[in-house]
C-alpha cells in the first residue's frame, strides 16, 4: 500500500495497492486500504481519492468493491473518466470516497 496525504486539501491519495499473487483472494488489499483510510481520518482528510487507467478493469473493479465513486463522463465503453486528466488524450478513471 502506498499513499499519501495531500498538502493542500484535506485528501488521501492511494497510489498503488498491491498483493502478491499467491495471498490474492484474503481480503488483504482491501484491509490495506481501510488502515490508509483510517490513517487518513485521524490526519483531518475527508476523502480518498484513486485514479487507474480505463483499460484497467480489475482495478476499476476491485475500487468499486470499496464503495468508491467514479468520477466524469461514461467513454465509448461505457466507463466514467475524466478527459485529459493525465495530458492531453490521457483520460483517467478517478475514484472518490468520503470518510
Amino acid at each position: 500500500m502506498f499513499g499519501f496525504l495531500s498538502q493542500s486539501e484535506p485528501v488521501g491519495y492511494v497510489h498503488a495497492v498491491a498483493v502478491r499473487m499467491s495471498a490474492r483472494r484474503r481480503r488483504l488489499a482491501q484491509e490495506l486500504f481501510g488502515h490508509f483510510v483510517e490513517f487518513a481520518r485521524r490526519h483531518g482528510c475527508k476523502h480518498v481519492k484513486a485514479i487507474t487507467t480505463p483499460s484497467n478493469l480489475e482495478s476499476i473493479a476491485f475500487h468499486k468493491s470499496l464503495g468508491m465513486k467514479l468520477l466524469g463522463e461514461p467513454n465509448s465503453d461505457g466507463i466514467p473518466v475524466v478527459p485529459d486528466y493525465a495530458g492531453r488524450g490521457a483520460p483517467r478513471v478517478v475514484f472518490w470516497k468520503s470518510i
